[in-house]
């Protein structure tokens, strides 16, 4: 698999230089997240299969990486066991419910596990939610990926999956076809 790389840093008073990175050899991966992740799970593994990569899905419907100390035999054993090239991170709502502090840190002990195992990691935008349903800010937690993948371009990437997910879908009374929670199905 083709992993080479092209990205921009972002510089404080001119245009932002391009690096390549050096291609990375991919031959395992792990797919993660809640719910979503999981509904994407056959696919993802799927697709991953059909490029050489043997995938397998990790995770748990109802609750993302946060906070992470109760969440570690779910989202980071499996990566600390199998040891994978890649990993991969479905975000959600679930991984912004808890404070500012509680993410960060969540977010700062997940990348350093990952990475520690010399896995690169892919954190992948949430789908798009109905706001009148959802009562907090993802906002921050975007915020947290992106500078992670600012700052170890090599290592950590963020995939802008807005696109990918297109409008809402409805169903045949009309309403949104849709999780409780506004993420569409």
């Amino acid at each position: 698999v083709d992993t080479s790389v092209t990205t921009s840093v972002p510089s404080a008073t001119s245009a932002a230089p391009t690096i390549v990175l050096p291609r990375r050899e991919v031959s395992t991966a792990i797919w993660s997240g809640d719910s979503i992740g999981k509904d994407e799970s056959l696919g993802i593994v799927a697709a991953l299969a059909a490029a050489g990569v043997a995938a397998t899905y990790a995770g748990f419907p109802g609750t993302g990486f946060t906070p992470l100390p109760e969440r570690w035999p779910v989202y980071v054993q499996p990566v600390l066991d199998s040891r994978p090239d890649l990993v991969l991170y479905q975000l959600s709502v679930w991984d912004s419910l808890q404070t500012p502090e509680a993410q960060q840190s969540a977010f700062s002990e997940y990348t350093a596990a990952v990475l520690g195992t010399g896995a690169a990691l892919v954190f992948v935008t949430p789908p798009p939610v109905d706001s009148t349903k959802v009562q907090n800010e993802v906002s921050f937690m975007l915020g947290l990926a992106r500078q992670l993948a600012a700052e170890r371009p090599a290592d950590v990437f963020l995939i802008e999956a807005d696109e990918f997910w297109g409008p809402f879908a409805y169903d045949m009374d009309g309403g949104p076809l849709s999780r409780p929670h506004g993420a569409p199905v």
